[in-house]
């Protein structure tokens, strides 16, 4: 596989960590947990703050944190397959450099260029 194809595919997997932290956080966010009333082994109800459309608010904390923990490795493994993709683009050689397309005194387009 040629160095370019590599940071191809590198930043191709970073972007898919990236939208699947996108969506794991999005649903940390979003879930929630019905009460159940149910009695456990003993007999006894378990304590709850039941909210609003029967919600119990602290087993709903608890698995909003759990999905926001999977975001957070999503992330990290999108900030890290982007930071390889990074690297390199520098050993390969393949670095934004600006090509004028304009006279001197215009505004200047950039482009992507391999030095």
């Amino acid at each position: 596989m040629s160095g370019g194809t590599t940071v191809v595919l590198l930043n191709v997997i970073a972007a898919l960590f990236a939208l699947i932290a996108a969506f794991l956080w999005y649903k940390s966010a979003t879930i929630q947990v019905p009460h159940q009333d149910e009695p456990d082994e003993s007999g006894l109800h378990s304590a709850a703050i039941i909210t609003r459309g029967n919600t119990d608010f602290l087993q709903t904390a608890v698995t909003q944190s759990i999905w926001s923990k999977r975001a957070a490795i999503a992330a990290a493994l999108a900030a890290l397959f982007q930071s390889a993709a990074s690297a390199g683009s520098k050993h390969y050689g393949l670095t934004i450099r600006p090509r004028v397309h304009a006279p001197r005194g215009m505004i200047r387009r950039y482009d992507l260029g391999i030095l």
